[in-house]
């Protein structure tokens, strides 16, 4: 064993979930280095979509939206459902401060720098080779010959993390130009070939959409997910929504997305976060918002449990934080399989004009997924929503 290095956490991955995780750990004065296989900034897959949840986390963190150069405000919603007329779902207000789009390869290396400027080192360029865990104790050894024991590891390293066939669903991402302007609100598209899953075009600036869908594996595979990415923006639906593009800057690009709630076995002082612990949600794919949120839960585990094991009480953690909405996003599921009863519910998220901003606050995770099945949530929803501030 060569170079052997003492820490009090190792986390293994720089994405979201572990910046947020060693940002926080730094933050409260424990010792901790962050290891990725990557060098950044580098691309990451992603639809680039920022939920409340999202922003809640990284105003938590300290980061300032002006740092992502790619960073646009998002004021609503146009959900086109199978049948029948598209339906605007409008945020509250109109200062962006529910959700918003961002490039991952400027956030996440945005959050790599946040995680430095807290405390934390974070090493770039190498690859876990061992674990060894101890009584006590966990040496973790890397590809660049160092060797760090530590009293606890969190894994960060997202679907990578999982058996081959546990991702729930396969989603895809197409960057195009609009010379004629971006749309000004996100669309998001049922069209009956993909039910439960949906096509969605994002703005990204003034000139340029992120495309891509997202499907449930148990009804399409990801090689058609690929293809009816492509046949979409050849589609005049697409054109009418984003209206002028060229060609694409990129190629389509597909990844799983797991969302199975907390499928890695659990290990004693180690701690999976964001996609390593299946937290996406099963409707949408959403996963940033759960990495950052479960990143940061993390950290506050291992700082309160000092010399104990944190990873039993933040496995709790994690059910009493995701299990309710996890179920709730199952259950919609069932209405977003049928042509009919998908039509249905978008007609009735957009009856009034009530409803409509209620439902953009649920799709947008300010109001939690368990409102639907769960009468207590539902009347702490109906409340005023509560947009995010930023530090200046």
């Amino acid at each position: 064993m060569s170079s052997l290095s003492v820490v009090d956490v190792c986390v293994i991955g720089a994405g979201p979930a572990g910046t947020a995780a060693a940002a926080t750990l730094a933050k409260n004065g424990v010792e901790t280095v962050v290891v990725d296989k990557a060098t950044f900034p580098r691309d990451k897959s992603c639809g680039d979509a920022l939920t409340t949840m999202s922003l809640r986390s990284l105003a938590a963190l300290g980061l300032a939206p002006d740092v992502v150069a790619s960073w646009t405000p998002v004021n609503g919603a146009v959900v086109h459902p199978p049948r029948g007329a598209p339906v605007t779902l409008d945020l509250p207000g109109d200062d962006g401060g529910y959700a918003a789009i961002a490039r991952r390869t400027e956030l996440d290396a945005a959050l790599v720098d946040l995680a430095q400027r807290s405390g934390a080192e974070v090493r770039t360029g190498a690859h876990v080779t061992k674990r060894w865990v101890g009584a006590d104790w966990i040496d973790v050894a890397f590809s660049d010959g160092s060797t760090l024991r530590c009293r606890h590891v969190v894994v960060a390293t997202g679907a990578g993390a999982l058996q081959r066939g546990e991702a729930d669903m396969h989603a895809t991402r197409l960057y195009m130009t609009a010379p004629g302007g971006a749309p000004d609100r996100v669309h998001v598209v049922f069209a009956e070939h993909l039910l439960p899953g949906y096509a969605w075009v994002f703005p990204i600036g003034a000139s340029e959409v992120n495309v891509g869908v997202a499907v449930q594996n148990s009804h399409h595979t990801a090689r058609e997910a690929v293809a009816a990415t492509r046949a979409f923006v050849r589609s005049g639906q697409f054109r009418h929504i984003a209206g002028d593009v060229t060609s694409p800057t990129d190629r389509v690009r597909s990844w799983p997305i797991p969302s199975s709630l907390l499928p890695s076995p659990s290990v004693q002082r180690t701690l999976y976060v964001g996609d390593a612990a299946g937290l996406a949600d099963p409707m949408t794919g959403e996963g940033l918002g759960q990495a950052l949120r479960s990143g940061i839960l993390a950290a506050r585990a291992i700082t309160l449990a000092g010399n104990r094991d944190a990873a039993p009480g933040y496995r709790r953690n994690i059910l009493r934080n995701f299990a309710g909405d996890h179920a709730a996003s199952r259950l919609c599921l069932r209405a977003l399989s049928h042509p009919r009863s998908a039509a249905a519910a978008v007609r009735f998220m957009g009856s009034t004009s009530k409803r409509a901003r209620y439902f953009a606050r649920w799709m947008w995770e300010e109001t939690p997924r368990s409102a639907v099945i769960s009468p207590v949530a539902l009347v702490r929803s109906l409340r005023t929503g509560h947009r995010v501030t930023f530090p200046s």
